[in-house]
């Protein structure tokens, strides 16, 4: 039986769920990594993980590629205001 896919909604994205980018997608894998191949503590690990999903809600569509000193200098001072 050939089950068939509901329509798509009129701007191609499902609403439901939020759009994860390709940094955000690493984060788990890194958090489990530095877990369980280095050994560091879970408030360790739960720091990093919040630092860097804090990192990608700054980035938002940027590339981490394409950052800049400058870029990376805005990150800090978004840290503050945040």
């Amino acid at each position: 039986m050939v089950r068939k896919l509901p329509p798509a909604r009129a701007n191609g994205a499902n609403c439901e769920q939020p759009v994860e980018t390709s940094a955000q997608r690493l984060i788990a894998p890194f958090v489990a990594y530095i877990r369980c191949e280095c050994h560091l503590s879970e408030n360790t690990a739960r720091a990093y993980r919040r630092d860097l999903v804090r990192f990608c809600r700054w980035l938002g569509k940027r590339q981490i590629a394409g950052l800049s000193i400058q870029a990376l200098s805005e990150y800090v001072g978004w840290m503050r205001t945040d």
